[in-house]
């Protein structure tokens, strides 16, 4: 479709150029004015070719059109470039009359300098505020109802190893419709503004240059607010105000530091094998199981359980931990489970680095991720266990490496390692990386290795298929339903109960705990259209295989980030207390914090701002080598 773009862009500059040379009586155009015109052109047609699905997606904007395409194309571009000549010819001409009629005076064109920074300054800001509108609008349409600290955090972090449909889908979503609407608005402004020196012609009215320019320049401010209200209007004002303005001190009241609490391992230590599956809900169940669905899209799973596996729930049936601020997105996810917080970015510098501090920004650029943060890893580290982090992804994607490499000193099995060990081809990437059919049979290799070594193990392994949108379906993908992501999410219920399975005929089951657990809920927002308003959606788990049992598993009101020190006792190791970080163990009688403060309250002082949690857990005090 760019070739339609550059040919009408062509044909505008052509038609413009022999309006000029072979009509006499025209007057001279306004190369200023055309060069405007073409820009807004490409805009405005790549807008509208999205608006009218001619661009379903990126290739097709550098593949040449099809007939019918070429056809539609041509019908939205002919009227848009025979607009934006009229337009450019009677603006050019009225700038023709003006320069003219100055010369006549011999007087000097006053204020241009001014009213092109004006304009330039406008054009800014206009497109800013649109941008900010359209982007916090196709976040909540894209990804559903999430919340500001998932959204500072994604735009934080560096684009290594993000889905490449997100970035596209942002470029033809918000990007071209800020850049379009804000064009608009100059155009708008232009047009405006040749109509008022033509109403006032002949009359003794004039304004000053600069008064003007400040009009114009307050008129693009007022647009630039209008645009930031509206688009925190599509997120929450309360959320926003949690986290930017209002203070909490839950860390202060509620906070338990893993580091001063006592742990005790049994005599032979229990190996864990931790399974993070994306996005996994226990709502893919059906409604007589505690979900969502007609038919049930985790038929095995839910086997598993009827035939007793541990499942905590919020409800008499299965169900899961309630979603919390900070810990709906996979690293926020992936903390939450093995460190009892949640992973909150802060835009302030809480130390300068000429005093030796460092403010973890997480990402890429970062070198400490959550330094005052004591994880599962690092306990288990501690206690003599070989622990693996195993993904068919990029693990430098939202500072994941360094989360489990700072705590816990895990050996990483991602994409790249998949590469460097020629399980894939150095070119093969599919999705994030490489399918989770692939990954889970990789992974009972790497499983039976750590069985063969005397320490004990932790292999934990995240998963990707069922990541939005639609997820990924392979040819072996079953068709068993009328949409891709059941078909997806039925086919994940299968491998992760295949590998299951494996392990239970391994020697080394009968001393090991197995876990699945969602990484946070589902950002398909789609596949919940239909979804009552009353139904709870719950981040999965299930413990098999347990060293402990409970009689507490229903009607509880908990979090992922309870699944740390749960996690624990499950392996079976005595927690004084019942209490690490935010987290209880679900096997004891301790309640919960959320049943403690309530669900809501709870997840309010989660959102809001912690002096603890900015300068005792995300930043730290970094000495520097002395040379």
């Amino acid at each position: 479709m760019i070739y339609l773009l550059i040919l009408a862009s062509c044909l505008y500059l052509v038609v413009q150029y022999l309006i000029e040379k072979k009509l006499p009586s025209t007057q001279k155009t306004s190369w200023g004015y055309t060069i405007f015109f073409t820009v807004f052109l490409l805009v405005s047609g790549t807008y509208f070719l999205i608006q009218y699905d001619m661009l379903p997606n990126f290739d097709l904007f550098f593949s040449l059109p099809r007939l019918s395409h070429a056809v539609k194309g041509s019908l939205i571009l002919a009227p848009i470039t025979i607009i934006f000549l009229v337009i450019n010819a009677y603006l050019s001409q009225n700038q023709a009359q003006e320069t003219t009629d100055s010369e006549a005076d011999l007087k000097p064109q006053k204020g241009k300098i001014i009213d092109r920074i004006a304009i330039f300054l406008a054009t800014i800001f206009c497109t800013l505020s649109y941008l900010f509108y359209f982007s916090c609008k196709w976040v909540m349409a894209r990804f559903g109802n999430i919340k500001i600290d998932q959204i500072i955090y994604t735009i934080t972090q560096p684009l290594e190893g993000t889905d490449e449909s997100q970035i596209v889908s942002y470029v033809f979503g918000p990007l071209v419709s800020a850049l379009f609407f804000g064009l608009l608005t100059i155009m708008t402004y232009l047009l405006a503004l040749n109509l008022l020196a033509k109403i006032t012609k002949n009359v003794n009215f004039q304004v000053h240059p600069a008064i003007r320019g400040i009009a114009v320049i307050a008129a693009a401010l007022g647009i630039f607010a209008a645009g930031v209200f509206g688009g925190v209007s599509k997120i929450g004002y309360a959320d926003v105000k949690a986290y930017f303005i209002d203070k909490s001190t839950i860390y202060e009241d509620d906070y338990v530091d893993p580091k001063s609490v006592d742990l005790t391992f049994p005599e032979k230590k229990r190996n864990l094998i931790y399974i993070f599956a994306e996005s996994l809900e226990t709502s893919y169940m059906s409604k007589d199981k505690g979900g969502s669905q007609n038919e049930n899209l985790l038929p095995k799973l839910t086997e598993m359980l009827d035939q007793g596996a541990i499942n905590f729930s919020n409800t008499e049936q299965y169900g899961g931990a309630l979603a919390t601020p900070a810990t709906g997105f996979t690293v926020g996810g992936l903390v939450a489970q093995t460190a009892g917080v949640p992973v909150k970015v802060s835009f302030e510098a809480k130390a300068a680095n000429k005093e030796g501090n460092e403010a973890n920004d997480f990402g890429e650029s970062v070198e400490s991720f959550l330094p005052g943060a004591y994880s599962l890893g690092e306990i288990l580290e501690k206690n003599g266990y070989n622990q693996i982090f195993m993904l068919g992804s990029d693990i430098a994607f939202s500072g994941r490496d360094k989360y489990f490499q700072q705590h816990g000193n895990y050996d990483i099995a991602d994409y790249n390692f998949a590469k460097e060990q020629k399980w894939i081809p150095q070119d093969y990437k599919v999705w994030w990386g490489y399918e989770d059919e692939k990954l889970f049979e990789h992974a009972k290799d790497v499983v039976s290795d750590l069985a063969k070594q005397e320490k004990p193990f932790n292999f934990t392994m995240l998963t990707a298929d069922t990541h939005f949108e639609d997820g990924l379906m392979t040819d072996n993908t079953p068709k068993l339903f009328d949409d891709q992501y059941s078909n997806v999410i039925h086919f994940s219920d299968q491998m992760i109960t295949d590998f299951i399975n494996w392990a239970k005929q391994q020697p080394f089951y009968e001393n090991t705990t197995i876990i699945v657990a969602g990484d946070h809920l589902t950002m398909d927002k789609n596949f919940f259209n239909s979804l009552s308003d009353d139904y709870q959606r719950t981040v999965f788990n299930l413990i098999d295989n347990s060293a402990i049992q409970s009689d507490k598993m229903k009607n509880r009101q908990f979090n992922t980030m309870d699944m740390f020190p749960t996690t624990l006792a499950s392996l079976g190791i005595t927690i004084k207390g019942d209490r690490l970080g935010l987290g209880t163990n679900l096997f004891s009688d301790t309640p919960t914090l959320m049943e403690k403060l309530g669900p809501d309250t709870f997840n309010l002082e989660v959102s809001k701002r912690s002096s603890y949690y900015d300068n005792k857990i995300r930043v730290e005090k970094i000495v520097k080598d002395s040379k």
